[in-house]
C-alpha cells in the first residue's frame, strides 16, 4: 500500500494554519500515518510535543486495556462486576466498561468512566498504558491485541431499536454505530471514512480515527472546547484534507 501524495500533504497543514489565523483556534497538532509514512502538521500556538488535555478521548484507551484484560482471561465481558466494583452490582462488564442505559436511555461509552477505569486497575495496573491502535491494530510494530479482540471492539453492537431512543442530536445513528468503547462508521456519507472506520473525538478539542480499508490513521489535537456535541468546521476540514493526501 502507498503511503501519501506528496503534493498534496502540504494542504493539511495549510486547513489548520487557515483556522488558526481566523481565530477560530489557538493552535493544533496532527498527525496522519499510512502505508509505513507518518507526517505530522503543526499550526499557532503549539508545537510537535505540547502536551494536550484530553477527555472523552480517555474512553478507547480503557477498552483497549478491559480488552487485554479478557484477552489474559482476567475478565470476561458477561461476568457480573459485583465482586469487583460493589458500587455497580447487577451490572455486567460490558455494560459497565463499554454501554450503560441508567435510565432506559443510551449514553456515549462508558457511561460510568470511573466504573471501567476502576475495573481495570482493580484486575491488574495498567496506569502505564498509553498506545493508541493504529489502523491494524498494531502500535509501535507491536500488537497490542489480537485480530479477534480488534473486530470485536471495532464492530456496531447497537440494535436499530437502541439508534431510534437515543443520541444527543437528530441522525446521530444516520451513519454510525458503537463498538466496545469506540465509534464506528456504518455507512460513508463524504470524503473522509469509510465503511468499518472506528475512533473517537473529544470536547477538549481531539479526535482520533482509523479506517482500516484506507490503512490511514489520523490524529488532531486542538486546544478548542467543543461548544457543540458534534464535531466543528476544522475536524470536518482535517479529515477532508487527511483523506485527499492518500496515494493510491
Amino acid at each position: 500500500m502507498s503511503g501519501f501524495a506528496k503534493p498534496r500533504l502540504a494542504r493539511v497543514h495549510d486547513v489548520l494554519a487557515r483556522h488558526t489565523e481566523r481565530g477560530e483556534i489557538p493552535g493544533a497538532v496532527a498527525l496522519i500515518a499510512r502505508g509505513g509514512e507518518t507526517h505530522v502538521a503543526v499550526a499557532g500556538e503549539c508545537r510537535r510535543d505540547t502536551i494536550f488535555r484530553i477527555s472523552s478521548m480517555t474512553k478507547p484507551v480503557t477498552a483497549v486495556a478491559a480488552m487485554i484484560c479478557v484477552e489474559e482471561c482476567a475478565l470476561r465481558l458477561d461476568d457480573p462486576v459485583d465482586a469487583l466494583l460493589p458500587e455497580l452490582a447487577a451490572r455486567r462488564v460490558r455494560e459497565t466498561t463499554l454501554f450503560d442505559a441508567p435510565n432506559g436511555q443510551w449514553s456515549s461509552p462508558p457511561a460510568f468512566p470511573s466504573g471501567g477505569g476502576g475495573l481495570v486497575a482493580t484486575i491488574d495496573d495498567y496506569a502505564a498504558f498509553a498506545a493508541m491502535l493504529l489502523a491494524d491494530g498494531a502500535y509501535g510494530g507491536q500488537r497490542i491485541l489480537s485480530r479477534p479482540a480488534v473486530s470485536l471492539m471495532t464492530a456496531d453492537h447497537l440494535t436499530p431499536a437502541q439508534k431510534a431512543v437515543s443520541g444527543l442530536l437528530p441522525g446521530d445513528f444516520d451513519d454510525t454505530g458503537w463498538g466496545f468503547g469506540v465509534s464506528v462508521v456504518t455507512r460513508r456519507t463524504g470524503l473522509a471514512k469509510s465503511v468499518g472506520s472506528y475512533g473517537w473525538d473529544g470536547g477538549l478539542g481531539t479526535s482520533w480515527f482509523n479506517d482500516p480499508a484506507e490503512g490511514l490513521t489520523a490524529i488532531l489535537m486542538t486546544q478548542r472546547m467543543w461548544t457543540l456535541p458534534r464535531p466543528g468546521a476544522i475536524f470536518r476540514d482535517f479529515w477532508t484534507s487527511a483523506y485527499q493526501a492518500i496515494d493510491d
